[in-house]
């Protein structure tokens, strides 16, 4: 019933919407027939009394016609208002410090700690954990929550003794890095793809051990090597193709804190192994939290937390 109401708040918000949509865009035509119309009516009349000759008074026309141009984007950004507010508060909280006044990471404390009823964890250097759980149990929930990415969902959580939403974005970027399950990759060579995670080149041979970390080196040398072309959001590869290019992405960052939602969902077992094992060799001091529906019971995995419906 609750979901019923919700759904029928939602579509006569929407119908609300549209009739606004529909009324401005119904204004904004007539208004800019009618400037037409003015300064077509001014142009012949300006003709007729000599002021102006046909030819200027056409140009006046165009110009009139081409400052119409702008207005219906505007219309779209409008209707978007709304969305865009949203997106800008879960960017930046209210009631989030100002960067001066943020509190301060606390020298000794664990990497990472959960303390929630019936879950509790802490992650020092060089440990790693399994998440697991049925789907829907809220895994990745709390990897975005521990990312930072969920305004309003950190209690109960700590990066090296502060809350997700009390550092400095930039800061807690440099620290910790999360990998998604639904890797995002860009229209480009496959060295510009790694590139998107630093500031500096790292040179080919550093980009082609974190390629043999994750087992893409092989397949990657068959084709083009490091200028191997992806098309549009990354089409080139398979699914597991493209969540390992992202992981070798993140190892390149070298963070203090690694989150790694699926990281070896539609790999063999045996790709799977290796790939995991060569994570934890190439970052061997880095804090590693993964939610796995399988592979949990990797050498890597010193701990392991379950989450229930």
């Amino acid at each position: 019933a609750a979901l019923n109401e919700i759904d029928d708040a939602a579509r006569a918000e929407a119908r609300q919407l549209d009739r606004v949509d529909r009324a401005g865009g119904l204004r904004l035509t007539l208004l800019l027939t009618l400037v037409t119309a003015a300064a077509l009516v001014a142009g012949a009349l300006a003709v007729e009394a000599g002021r102006l000759d046909p030819a200027r008074a056409a140009i006046a026309l165009f110009v009139a016609l081409a400052l119409a141009e702008p207005w219906p984007p505007l219309r779209r950004g409008l209707a978007e208002l709304g969305r865009l507010r949203a997106a800008a508060m879960r960017l930046m909280p209210e009631d989030a410090a100002p960067a001066g006044e943020r509190p301060r990471p606390a020298p000794g404390a664990p990497l990472l700690c959960i303390d929630r009823p019936g879950l509790a964890l802490t992650l020092g250097p060089g440990e790693a954990a399994a998440l697991t759980g049925p789907s829907g149990a809220g895994k990745t929930r709390l990897l975005t929550a521990l990312a930072g990415l969920t305004p309003g969902q950190a209690q109960g959580l700590a990066v090296a003794g502060l809350r997700p939403d009390q550092w400095d974005e930039a800061a807690l970027r440099a620290r910790l890095t999360m990998v998604p399950q639904r890797a995002r990759l860009l229209a480009g060579t496959i060295r510009e793809n790694l590139a998107l995670a630093l500031v500096d080149d790292p040179g080919d041979a550093a980009l082609w051990a974190v390629l043999e970390a994750v087992a893409l080196a092989p397949t990657l040398r068959a084709r083009d090597g490091l200028d191997t072309r992806l098309g549009e959001g990354g089409s080139g590869l398979s699914g597991g193709e493209t969540r390992r290019l992202a992981l070798a992405r993140a190892m390149l960052r070298r963070p203090d804190i690694l989150l790694l939602d699926e990281p070896t969902e539609g790999l063999d077992p045996e790709t799977a192994e290796a790939v995991m094992t060569n994570l934890r060799r190439s970052l061997p001091d880095t804090a590693i939290l993964a939610a796995l529906h399988r592979g949990d019971r990797h050498a890597i995995f010193a701990k392991r937390i379950d989450l229930s419906l």
